[in-house]
C-alpha cells in the first residue's frame, strides 16, 4: 500500500498546486527496513531463532542498523537524490532479493 501511495503522489504534476505540490515533494519514496537489530519494532517478542533467520537471508549476514537507514534518509533528501521519484528503497542487506 504504500508503495502505490508514492507512485500516486510521484505522478502529480507539482505545478497543480501548492497542497498538491508539498504532497509530491514530501512522500514520494519510501524506505522499506529489513530487520534492523536494536529497535523495539517487535516489542521484545522477537525470538532469537527467528532474528538469526532474519540476517542468514541477508547477502552481508549482518542486522540493519538504525544509522543504515538514517543515511538512506539524508541521502533522499540531498541533491544528489532530486530525481530519484516514486521510488521504494529496499535497506535489508539484500534481503529481499533472496525471497
Amino acid at each position: 500500500m504504500t508503495d502505490s501511495r508514492s507512485r500516486v503522489a510521484a505522478s502529480i504534476p507539482a505545478s497543480r498546486s501548492t497542497r498538491l505540490r508539498s504532497l509530491a515533494n514530501s512522500f514520494p519514496n519510501v524506505i522499506s527496513a529489513g530487520y534492523i537489530a536494536g529497535t523495539n519494532f517487535f516489542h521484545g517478542r522477537l525470538a532469537d531463532e527467528r532474528a538469526q533467520a532474519l540476517v542468514a537471508e541477508t547477502h552481508n549476514k549482518r542486522p540493519g542498523t538504525v544509522e543504515d537507514i538514517a543515511e538512506t534518509a539524508y541521502f533522499l533528501a540531498s541533491p544528489g537524490a532530486r530525481h530519484i521519484t516514486g521510488q521504494t528503497l529496499h535497506v535489508n542487506g539484500g534481503a529481499f532479493t533472496t525471497r
